[in-house]
């Protein structure tokens, strides 16, 4: 029902379709954002963005999907923030719309997260301990190759904070390896 309200969008269906970035069921959040995306209006943008924080993985990509396509500039802090998410597929569309928007990172910090996003973990590398809890999210998330780049970008940071995660890395290596070895 909500693509078809969303096929030819109009004031009136568009107006039917913002309820149901509520409802209980994220399949519906998620084509409700997707419909909104679709319709490229940016006063729907207030209503965006209050759904970043949903518990749902795919309703939040959906929503950076959506910033996205609308293009306006005002969705600047969503996807930053989105930056920080604990999922690494959230984090890197965030990454890619603020590329299209021609975001430049106003911190060390912002650039170091956009570079973990953009899977550029040497280069996030050069922020120091503020990417530490992102390169960590990695190793827990991450794909083989996201996670041995992460773990050389955590050599690279160096110092005491970050021993127990390379230990932590290590013991789970060998875990693995031992398991692949039974």
């Amino acid at each position: 029902a909500i693509d078809k309200l969303s096929e030819h969008p109009s004031v009136e269906s568009l107006r039917l379709i913002v309820p149901l970035l509520s409802d209980p069921v994220a399949e519906v959040r998620k084509a409700a954002i997707r419909a909104l995306g679709k319709a490229r209006e940016a006063q729907y943008l207030p209503q965006l963005l209050q759904s970043p924080g949903d518990t749902s993985t795919d309703v939040r990509i959906s929503v950076v999907a959506a910033l996205r396509q609308i293009g306006d500039m005002d969705a600047t802090e969503a996807l930053v923030a989105a930056l920080r998410d604990k999922n690494p597929a959230v984090r890197a569309r965030a990454g890619g719309a603020l590329e299209k928007f021609g975001w430049k990172p106003r911190t060390t910090e912002e650039s170091a997260m956009r570079a973990a996003a953009l899977g550029d973990f040497l280069d996030a590398a050069k922020g120091g301990l503020p990417v530490l809890d992102m390169l960590i999210k990695t190793l827990a998330q991450g794909s083989s190759t996201n996670k041995r780049e992460a773990v050389e970008a955590l050599g690279s940071i160096g110092g005491a904070e970050v021993v127990p995660v390379l230990l932590t890395a290590l013991v789970f290596i060998k875990s693995c390896a031992a398991s692949s070895l039974r």
